[in-house]
């Protein structure tokens, strides 16, 4: 954390972020922790109350992820990468995990269900009956109960347009309730929460310079878009419960889309990752704006 005065005098982040660095070895990579604060702080009121599950893999830094969740009691666990990390950050101390993408690997699902046996909570991700049988049998070698969550499709098919991208099957109550019923059958599965994640909205840009016409069309699509998405997963969210599946979550959003997701009744939490850095590809958002918080140094060495 650079000297406050020196910052004050300088008014220049260029001048700032050299002289916090001088004397170390290039190149390097740093966080500004009072923009991190900042940030962090944006993301509570953005988030208005709801909790938010921190996303490990646009931070990558067990140091920082402590950080956060310590500086903002309104994070709720973590969203994982891949069963391995999950297991290997359980063995860090963290706890409450969910993986975001499903995975069959047979060592990293060892993993998981070790870790669960051992008291952990972690919770994977699912789209497909063909994934259950994997994490099943790692679940009996372990003697444990492997929770699972079911990740919908959240695009929208506009006539000869999709707006989104192709990230799972399960797109009705229908289809979830299928996947559910096998999950069901198997005693050492269990549903926990379902995902549905709007990347089109969230990771998205709406305000460029110079791109008037362009981003009028994608905050139009982006609010019809957030319409057809409540519906949808409501729809199989309730769809779940009315069929006596027990959800610990419905998580939903991204850093790009906290206040049409928040206003979702069927979501419990939503997530975030970017919004502790904030990359430049959050550079151009009409509903916030947040101040990049990480950057690296090269030495200049010769001139072309």
């Amino acid at each position: 954390r650079p000297d406050g005065g020196m910052e004050a005098r300088s008014g220049d982040l260029y001048f700032r972020y050299s002289s916090a660095l001088q004397g170390h070895r290039l190149p390097a990579a740093f966080v500004d922790l009072d923009r991190i604060d900042a940030n962090i702080e944006q993301l509570r009121v953005r988030a208005d109350g709801m909790p938010v599950r921190l996303a490990s893999k646009s931070v990558r830094s067990v140091g920082m992820l402590r950080y956060a969740l310590s500086h903002g009691s309104f994070f709720r666990g973590l969203l994982c990468f891949s069963p391995a990390e999950a297991a290997w950050l359980a063995e860090q101390g963290f706890d409450d995990l969910v993986v975001a993408y499903p995975s069959v690997e047979p060592s990293e699902l060892a993993q998981v269900a070790a870790q669960v046996a051992a008291g952990k909570s972690i919770t994977l991700m699912v789209d497909d009956a063909a994934q259950l049988d994997p994490i099943a049998h790692a679940g009996a070698r372990a003697g444990t109960v492997v929770p699972l969550c079911i990740d919908m499709d959240a695009s929208t098919q506009f006539p000869r347009l999709r707006f989104g991208v192709y990230r799972s099957p399960v797109a009705t109550p229908e289809q979830a309730l299928a996947l559910a019923a096998e999950i069901a059958l198997r005693p050492t599965l269990r549903l926990d929460g379902v995902m549905g994640y709007e990347g089109q909205i969230a990771g998205l840009m709406d305000d460029v310079p110079g791109q008037a016409l362009r981003n009028h069309m994608i905050r139009s699509f982006k609010r019809k878009s957030a319409v057809d998405v409540a519906r949808r997963r409501g729809a199989i969210v309730a769809a779940l419960r009315d069929a006596g599946h027990v959800l610990r979550f419905v998580n939903g959003g991204g850093t790009g889309s906290f206040e049409t997701t928040r206003r979702d009744p069927s979501v419990t939490e939503l997530a975030a990752g970017s919004g502790l850095y904030v990359p430049t590809l959050f550079d151009h958002y009409r509903a916030f704006r947040a101040e990049p918080a990480a950057g690296f140094a090269l030495p200049v060495t010769r001139r072309p």
